[in-house]
């Protein structure tokens, strides 16, 4: 799962990088709630503890049906689902959030779109933020603006 702001490469580096592996979405169900759509192996605190670790700790939502859910919602719904799928989901971030952190010198930190300790316990791998695709987000973006100027000078 690749996770990050639009327009950032995101699904070009995943067809790339894993083809027909790409976790891009599930079907769930349409009248009954989030929690109805994880595997039936799984016991509702097993499905209740991925929410929580994903960071979609909101109790009443998680008996809403999936399509009326945020976006944000719905991303960590899905993250969460795939994390109980599959034992080799990997995790790259490429997200960038500054958020206040009173014991760091500049007085924030630099996080992912990812909750990254209680992720990192599930995923078979994680990108660390900061640090973990720099490089990749620079190239994607360079490609991105070869991509515009092309078609602007059509």
């Amino acid at each position: 799962m690749i996770v990050g702001p639009s327009g950032c490469g995101k699904t070009t580096l995943a067809k790339e990088l894993f083809g027909d592996g790409i976790v891009q979405g599930y079907d769930w169900p349409a009248n009954q709630s989030v929690v109805d759509g994880f595997p039936d192996k799984l016991g509702i605190r097993e499905i209740t503890a991925l929410l929580s670790k994903v960071g979609f700790s909101s109790p009443p939502a998680w008996l809403r049906p999936f399509r009326t859910l945020s976006y944000g919602e719905q991303f960590r719904s899905t993250l969460a689902r795939s994390l109980a799928a599959s034992t080799g989901t990997v995790v790259i971030d490429v997200g960038i959030n500054r958020v206040p952190d009173p014991d760091r010198p500049k007085g924030y930190s630099i996080v992912g779109d990812v909750d990254y300790e209680p992720v990192a316990e599930l995923a078979a791998a994680i990108t660390p933020v900061p640090g973990g695709v720099g490089k990749m987000t620079i190239a994607m973006l360079l490609t991105n603006t070869l991509q515009a100027a092309k078609q602007v000078g059509r």
